[in-house]
């Protein structure tokens, strides 16, 4: 019985402790409105028709595969690249339709690209229809065959597009913010609405929800009332969708549609607590489902003044019970800029993500913001079910933060 103790302990030993996340750099992003984050990276994820992901350059989406140094200089291949099938179209490849963060590989051998462009506003429009200009909502597709012209598939202040979805019987998902035309960001439900678009014939024409999704906001809330926006969606075993969508509730909230998207049920606060980040839904090779959000805390106001926070850091859980229960909860993106002032410009913090997986399994989460802020974080999903973890300090605090402010607070930086 000793011996037998002793050889299982000497296995344990012996098995390869989790590697932690590890963050992998590119050059910084092209400004852009219409996108997650605020800017266009040469990171992109394809999402093929069995749910998997491609990973490439869309700058130079033909070279491949994309290989991306982390701090130490070291090269992580991300795998698979592209598919031969669209590798080998130069209709493809020439026509533009890779040239997203994200896109989806249909059924039916298209690639499709859901955009935001925005539409300039004269001062007398923009007080005639109560938005500051239009974000609006494009599809690009092209196919070995041919390139479709780019279609308008919904007019307004698109805030913000993070994800959309090819579900399994075919139909297109499309859900985002809605600024509300002459809305205020202000209590009982904020300036912001959540609606989705559909298609039924790969995007050749499209209807809205009828259902419209808000969340309850707050007087005296440490930042900007805005409401139900930015969501994100994945399709559960029993065939629902569900919905998590960025609130000033303290909460994410949630929603589910029975019907592929045609209706949704009224959204409620989820389990997830949060700041004021918006939140992604995947579906790992495994089972898993893979929620990453800002499980964060908003400051306090500095003397009745705002301060702009809640995205210091980026975290992970997973349900392989279709999100009955949920494991991890860790912090895979602790900001490296935390320890310095903010600039006085421009955005900052872990939001924004983007999750996909490689072929070995390992999760990409595309997260950030701001300069040398948006990047791929890989993560090895045994470490994120990992129920121990310790630090010695060799590495000082690089661990560990406690997201102190100091000073006066002026316009939000603090």
């Amino acid at each position: 019985v000793c011996l037998l103790l002793l050889l299982l302990l000497a296995l344990v030993n012996q098995t390869p402790a989790a590697e932690p996340p590890v963050m992998l750099l590119q050059e910084e992003g092209v400004h852009d409105s219409g996108a997650a984050g605020g800017a266009r990276t040469a990171f992109a994820i394809m999402r093929l028709p069995d749910g998997s992901f491609a990973f490439y350059d869309h700058y130079s989406p033909e070279e491949g595969p994309l290989s991306l140094p982390d701090t130490e200089g070291k090269q992580h291949i991300l795998l698979p690249h592209l598919p031969q099938e669209v590798l080998s179209s130069e209709t493809i490849i020439n026509s533009g339709v890779l040239d997203n963060t994200q896109v989806v590989l249909s059924q039916d051998g298209q690639v499709k690209s859901i955009r935001v462009q925005q539409e300039g506003l004269d001062r007398e429009t923009a007080k005639k229809v109560g938005l500051p200009r239009y974000l609006n909502t494009w599809i690009h597709r092209a196919g070995p065959a041919d390139v479709k012209q780019p279609l308008l598939t919904w007019r307004g202040y698109n805030g913000s597009l993070m994800e959309y979805q090819e579900l399994g019987n075919g139909r297109l998902v499309v859900p985002h913010g809605s600024l509300i035309p002459h809305a205020k960001a202000v209590p009982p439900t904020g300036r912001h609405e959540t609606v989705v678009q559909y298609s039924d014939d790969g995007g050749d024409s499209w209807k809205l929800s009828k259902s419209k999704l808000t969340a309850p906001c707050y007087a005296g809330f440490n930042g900007s009332n805005e409401g139900a926006c930015e969501p994100a969606l994945e399709e559960l075993s029993d065939g629902r969708i569900w919905m998590l969508m960025r609130t000033t509730a303290g909460f994410l909230y949630e929603s589910f549609s029975s019907d592929s998207g045609t209706t949704w049920t009224p959204a409620r606060a989820s389990r997830f607590n949060t700041s004021t980040g918006p939140p992604n839904i995947m579906r790992h090779r495994n089972g898993w489902l893979v929620v990453c959000w800002n499980n964060c805390e908003m400051p306090l106001r500095a003397d009745g003044a705002g301060v702009y926070g809640g995205r210091d850091a980026l975290h992970i859980a997973v349900s392989e019970d279709e999100g009955k229960t949920w494991r991890g909860f860790r912090e895979i993106y602790l900001d490296h800029r935390r320890n310095d002032n903010p600039a006085k410009n421009g955005d900052r913090g872990t939001a924004y993500p983007l999750a996909a997986y490689t072929n070995d399994g390992r999760l990409v989460v595309l997260a950030g913001q701001g300069k040398g802020g948006r990047n791929p974080i890989l993560i090895d999903p045994a470490w994120i079910v990992a129920t121990r973890a310790r630090t010695d300090f060799s590495e000082g605090l690089k661990q560990w933060s406690t997201y102190t402010q100091h000073g006066p607070a002026k316009r939000w930086w603090r």
